[in-house]
C-alpha cells in the first residue's frame, strides 16, 4: 500500500483537524467575543508574546497542510522538532507572564486568565497540527 492509501483508511488526520476546529470554535472564538466586549487589554510584552506565538501556530498549521497534501516526510520530521521548541516556548511565555504578575504589571494582572488560556489553546492547536505530521510518518513506516 502507498502512504496515500493508508491515510485514506486512517481517520487520525481528520480527527486532528476536527480537534483544531473544536479549540477554535468552542474555546477561542466564544471567549474572544467575551474578551473584546469586556475591553480587556494585555501588557505590551504580553500582547507581543501572544501574537508571536499565534504566528508560530499558524505556520505549524500551514506545515501540516503541506505535509498532508504533498506527503512530505522531511517537513513532517521538521514539524516534530518545531513542536518540541514550541512547547518550550509556551513554558517560557508562561514564565514571563508570571514574572509580570510578580512585578504587579496591571494589564497582566487584569488579563492573566485570558493570557494563559490563549497560550494554552495555541499550544493545543500546535500539538494537533504536529499529530498530523506524526500520523503521516507512522503511515509511511507501515
Amino acid at each position: 500500500k502507498t502512504i496515500a492509501e493508508q491515510i485514506k483508511k486512517d481517520d487520525s488526520v481528520i480527527n486532528e483537524l476536527e480537534r483544531i476546529a473544536d479549540v477554535v470554535s468552542k474555546n477561542l472564538l466564544p471567549k474572544a467575543q467575551l474578551w473584546t466586549t469586556e475591553k480587556n487589554d494585555f501588557s505590551e510584552n504580553g500582547k507581543k508574546e501572544i501574537l508571536e506565538y499565534h504566528v508560530k501556530t499558524q505556520k505549524q498549521i500551514n506545515r501540516a497542510i503541506v505535509v498532508f497534501s504533498e506527503l512530505n516526510l522531511q517537513k513532517a520530521k521538521e514539524m516534530k522538532k518545531k513542536q518540541k521548541k514550541y512547547e518550550e516556548l509556551a513554558f517560557e511565555l508562561e514564565k514571563h507572564h508570571f514574572e509580570r504578575l510578580k512585578e504587579n504589571v496591571q494589564p497582566s494582572v487584569k488579563s492573566s486568565k485570558i493570557h494563559l488560556e490563549i497560550i494554552n489553546s495555541l499550544q493545543i492547536i500546535n500539538a494537533h497540527a504536529t499529530n498530523i505530521a506524526r500520523s503521516i510518518l507512522k503511515n509511511a513506516n507501515n
